[in-house]
């Protein structure tokens, strides 16, 4: 993409082939090592080298694609060199990869379920982080409103006013005295106590653990040779490929008729000799740079004109971009 990638002398089990080491390489130009350095990866011993996601990967795809390899990269691999000769237990070798690539224990144990592989690595004797079940508060029973018997007023005996004697003059007769009517006190009407309908206790939902976005990284290319004996720090060298001539869309290496990132692992995955499903490589179109060989520019290619720094108009057979510096 325009930038240079160097290697600082510092070295890491080669992925494929343990007896071998790979030198690191690293971006030139202050980028951040963490965010743009060599891919994480898997090794053959089940150890886990590099920092960086691959583009399209996540760190929970690379241990579910390690758990169902056949080749190098692969458990059943690792199993052979490193729990068959008694370095590790399996219980310690997947706890260490869980934690190099920053999954927890229900990660691990989910990858285990989906893929159907067999283990002897325990979730309950796992050193790795997990996820507290969700926390549901009790839902109370409903309690029935207490109920207030209504209070009536009581209804007080009508009140006789007194009857005052007449008073008895000489020559006038008696006056009675007026008679008020009795007085009924008011009935207040009964009072209902508030009925208060239950409280229910919100039910907190389960948090889900976030997703870190994959991270683009520079694609470091293992090397493709049987293990040897004999360790070695030099990289192999991939000899350029010789395309055979095959009619189609330019740069489009897997004749979907379509450019897209896919055409770039296709070629990577032709030069390092890994296996590509049948009718799925047109070497033809995979020749982006029109220099009648198939190598690394030609994926670079195909990642300018993806990325829209170039496009094949601008691009003549055998340009200069296709030059290394």
């Amino acid at each position: 993409m325009g930038h240079v990638a160097k290697c600082d002398g510092s070295t890491c089990e080669n992925p494929v082939d343990s007896t071998k080491e790979s030198q690191l390489a690293y971006w030139q130009g202050g980028i951040d090592r963490k965010v743009c350095g060599p891919r994480l990866a898997i090794t053959s011993t089940g150890n886990v080298v590099g920092s960086c996601v691959e583009y399209g990967k996540t760190a929970y795809s690379i241990f579910t694609t390690f758990l169902t390899d056949t080749g190098a990269q692969s458990l059943t691999n690792a199993r052979q060199y490193t729990v068959d000769t008694g370095v590790k237990t399996e219980q310690k070798m997947i706890d260490d990869i869980g934690k190099d690539l920053g999954l927890k224990a229900d990660d691990v144990q989910k990858g285990f379920t989906e893929t159907g592989v067999a283990t002897t690595w325990s979730y309950d004797a796992s050193t790795l982080p997990k996820t507290a079940p969700p926390t549901q508060a009790p839902t109370p029973k409903p309690t029935d409103p207490p109920t207030q018997p209504p209070t009536q007023a009581p209804t007080p005996a009508p009140t006789q006013p007194p009857t005052q004697p007449p008073t008895q003059a000489p020559t006038q007769a008696p006056t009675p005295a007026p008679t008020q009517p009795p007085t009924q006190a008011p009935t207040q009407a009964p009072t209902q106590a508030p009925t208060q309908a239950p409280t229910q206790a919100p039910t907190q939902a389960p948090t889900q653990a976030p997703t870190q976005a994959p991270t683009q990284a520079p694609t470091q290319v293992g090397p493709t040779q049987a293990p040897t004996q004999a360790p070695e720090t030099q990289a192999p060298t991939q000899a350029p490929t010789q395309a055979p001539p095959v009619e189609g869309m330019r740069g489009d290496a897997d004749g979907n008729d379509k450019l897209e990132i896919n055409d770039v692992t296709i070629i990577e995955r032709y030069l390092v000799k890994l296996p590509i499903e049948q009718n799925g490589f047109n070497a033809k179109n995979a020749d982006a740079d029109l220099d009648g060989v198939i190598d690394v520019f030609d994926a670079t290619l195909i990642q300018r004109v993806l990325a829209e720094i170039c496009n094949w108009d601008k691009i003549p057979a055998n340009s200069s971009l296709n030059t290394p510096k």
